[in-house]
């Protein structure tokens, strides 16, 4: 009579947690539309990003959350990952799925794969400061940032700053969700792979609240129907941590309260109590035996590791969690393929993949699969192989260049790998054709570049950095429209994010100050004068004012030239062109004094460059005293014979002597 209450019961607990598993998915979708339509929202509540506060030192919500969920499992258990990890949602639902299908793959026990969360959890948070600590570097201070800072603490304008995109989102999803549950059993992906799921076991150990017998209860008087442990989907033993320790002391219940509703006597509830942190599920002689042989086992961890560290990153995309889904995934296939050669009879799940021998056709299916995926893998393994070598490399180009010139064969050594992963690969990420731009760049190698800059471009249209470098090519090799044409389009660029601003700011007033140069080289100084003041608006530069300052020249706007140059002199003294072009616009100007006094002072702060002396000829001719001007002019072949402009005046100059 009282099993139609509690099935009721049972009913009530399974709709609340699906439809708070349902409302994280809903809430998740409110969080993107409100940051669509108010361009700020708060910031991802990824726990992932404790790593990031680790290590920049910046508190976000991300990181309190985690210290909330550790904080609350070791007070009332894991019950966030029973009724609020939108992970756990897509497994319950697979599980589903499976079951309506008559699908219930077994659950799988490794040493090797138990192990993959806590090792997964030091990666990620340990690993880290141990490497800052062997470096010598300091532990980051905690400190709230803004989006002007590149990670905002708590409102920001990229939610996608630690995100992966759309299709690699949906791909993970599959993966963690969906095929490990089908390959290991239902809440596989808690149990094998996720590295917070380690976290909040530890937690777990010292919580009070636990599901246990309720007071009164009499052990031995349990039915031991092993109901309980029935529905349970994390596959604990429940009957027998109840009649052992009077509660469930596993670290792997998720508290969803499938037990308690099932129970035929009511006699399990949640309640506060002593923590067992040092019990054991079960006594040793009651241990279930392992799935794998020590070869399994270490067949299983070969296979792990090759497939994680093959997929770990590739292509700059597949994301941690989705790497250890696959490994632990091929681990346990990869066990199950040496089966089919070993053993005479073998399932999986519901398929008969050997019998008496003989594969049969599901079993031919299998092992197809099997080898496209070992095929698949070593493909990927040689690819991300050359990404890691290439991406070392180029970190010890960018530490070499901090400090002078890299060292010989680190650019072409960098370029190898990157063009084999390139030349190999299914695809080529934008970052690698960004360092292939800058590797290329630094081996003086222009259309090679040229390339790489315009695959960069194709993947993001809004690099602005990328069609200004692109640009100074073009109008290196003379195509002046089209290198206008791409510095138009970063003038009309508009910032994403509020830390792009500035930085945009000044490439815009780069690529304005190029526009104007263009215009400069074709002889268009009228033209160049609007570019080039719309550059000194968004950005003051020396380069600018000079630049201004040659077209003023060039138009014989002998003040205007002069106020440029001499802003230049100011802006960077140490610069001799600035100082001579405005001892020109002196000299334009009739202000031949002021441009011989300018000249001097060059010629004493850069004693050993012959223009100095040659500009101070010219403006002794002006001056008519020839005498001064042919000394000058001497002075200057002094300093170096070559230099034709002295050696063509001088000579010019003495071809004029009058006839004594």
């Amino acid at each position: 009579m009282a099993r139609p209450r509690i099935q009721r019961v049972g009913t009530h607990f399974a709709k609340w947690r699906a439809l708070t598993l349902v409302l994280v998915y809903v809430l998740m979708i409110v969080h993107v539309v409100h940051w669509r339509l108010a361009g700020r929202t708060l910031a991802p509540l990824e726990l992932n990003e404790v790593m990031y506060t680790a290590e920049l030192g910046i508190v976000t919500a991300g990181f309190l959350f985690m210290a909330l969920t550790v904080i609350t499992t070791a007070v009332f258990g894991r019950f966030f990952c029973g009724w609020g990890c939108h992970i756990l949602a897509l497994e319950d639902a697979c599980a589903w799925l499976l079951a309506k299908a008559r699908i219930r793959p077994k659950p799988v026990r490794s040493h090797v794969i138990a192990w993959v969360p806590l090792g997964a959890a030091l990666y990620m948070f340990v690993w880290p400061q141990v490497a800052r600590f062997l470096e010598g570097r300091p532990v980051a201070s905690l400190r709230i940032a803004g989006d002007a800072e590149g990670w905002a603490s708590f409102v920001t304008e990229d939610y996608w700053r630690n995100l992966p995109g759309p299709a690699i989102a949906i791909l993970t999803f599959i993966i963690c969700g969906f095929l490990i549950v089908y390959v290991l059993g239902s809440r596989s992906f808690c149990k094998y792979v996720c590295p917070y799921g380690a976290l909040f076991s530890i937690a777990d150990r010292v919580a009070p609240g636990r599901i246990r017998l309720k007071p009164g209860i009499d052990r031995n008087a349990c039915l031991s129907c092993g109901k309980c442990t029935g529905v349970c989907q994390s596959h604990i033993r429940v009957h027998e941590e109840l009649a052992m320790h009077g509660a469930v002391v596993s670290a792997d219940c998720l508290k969803d309260l499938d037990c308690v509703a099932v129970c035929p006597k009511g006699a399990i509830r949640v309640s506060a109590g002593v923590p067992p942190p040092f019990r054991t599920a079960a006594r040793a002689a009651d241990r279930r035996a392992f799935d794998f042989t020590f070869v399994e086992e270490l067949t299983a961890l070969g296979a792990f590791l090759l497939v994680f560290l093959s997929f770990r990153g590739l292509y700059g995309e597949v994301p941690l969690l989705m790497a250890l889904a696959m490994g632990v995934s091929a681990a346990y296939l990869t066990v199950k393929t040496i089966h089919m050669f070993t053993k005479t009879d073998v399932r999986f799940n519901r398929s008969t993949l050997k019998s008496s021998g003989k594969w049969t056709g599901a079993g031919r299916a299998f092992a197809s699969a099997a080898l496209l995926f070992a095929l698949f893998t070593a493909h990927s393994s040689f690819v991300r192989a050359h990404e890691a070598l290439g991406d070392r490399s180029y970190r010890a180009i960018e530490t070499s260049l901090a400090s002078g010139v890299p060292k010989p064969g680190l650019v072409q050594d960098a370029l190898g790998h990157y063009e084999a992963a390139s030349a190999f690969g299914l695809m080529q990420p934008t970052y690698i054709s960004r360092r292939l731009a800058s590797l290329y760049a630094l081996a003086g190698e222009a259309k090679p570049q040229e390339h790489a800059l315009r695959r960069v471009l194709a993947d993001d249209e809004g690099d602005a950095e990328a069609r200004i470098r692109l640009a100074s090519l073009l109008i290196q090799s003379d195509r002046l429209e089209e290198a206008i044409e791409h510095l138009r389009r970063v003038e009309a660029t508009r910032p994403r994010f509020s830390r792009e601003r500035e930085p945009l700011r000044l490439l815009q007033a780069e690529a304005a100050r190029m526009i104007g140069a263009v215009w400069l080289l074709r002889g268009a100084p009228a033209a160049a004068v609007e570019p080039l003041l719309r550059s000194l608006t968004l950005h003051e530069s020396a380069t600018a004012h000079a630049a201004l300052a040659r077209a003023h020249a060039e138009l014989q706007r002998w003040d205007a030239a002069t106020e440029s140059a001499m802003r230049a002199v100011e802006m960077e003294p140490s610069v001799l062109d600035w100082r001579l072009l405005h001892a020109q616009a002196l000299a334009g100007g009739g202000r031949l004094e002021e441009a011989a006094t300018t000249l001097k002072a060059a010629a004493d702060r850069f004693p050993c460059d012959p223009r100095p002396h040659y500009l101070l000829g010219r403006v002794a001719e002006l001056r008519s005293d020839r005498r001064q001007a042919a000394q000058h002019y001497q002075d200057s072949l002094k300093r170096d014979r070559s230099f034709l402009d002295a050696r063509r005046a001088l000579t010019e100059l003495l071809s004029r002597q009058p006839t004594q």
